[in-house]
């Protein structure tokens, strides 16, 4: 008989534990290929588009920067855009500065 208790109690725990709480839901993760849209359409609109130039790839939510830029101010700006955009867990900035000639 206490073996019957104990299993209905472990079953009852279980069962308490898997419900969902109302009105919650998690934000669904975007994909990389989205990450990488927002993050393109971001540094486009971004400084009248100097930095368009730059090569967006994202891997599992973490963006890497490559290409070059004509300043260090643009290096950085472009690695602040891109920690603005949601779903980004990490930028890899592989930016090089090449000032215009």
């Amino acid at each position: 008989m206490l073996r019957h208790v104990m299993i209905a109690l472990v079953f009852i725990g279980f069962m308490y534990g898997c419900q969902t709480t109302p009105n919650q839901t998690a934000a669904p993760e975007l994909t990389d290929s989205a990450v990488t849209a927002k993050v393109k359409t971001k540094l486009a609109e971004d400084r009248a588009g100097t930095l368009t130039q730059i090569k967006v790839d994202t891997v599992k939510n973490i963006v890497y920067l490559s290409g070059s830029v004509p300043t260090g101010d643009d290096r950085m700006r472009a690695e602040q855009v891109t920690r603005t955009i949601d779903g980004v867990k990490n930028v890899v900035n592989n930016l090089e500065v090449l000032p215009l000639r």
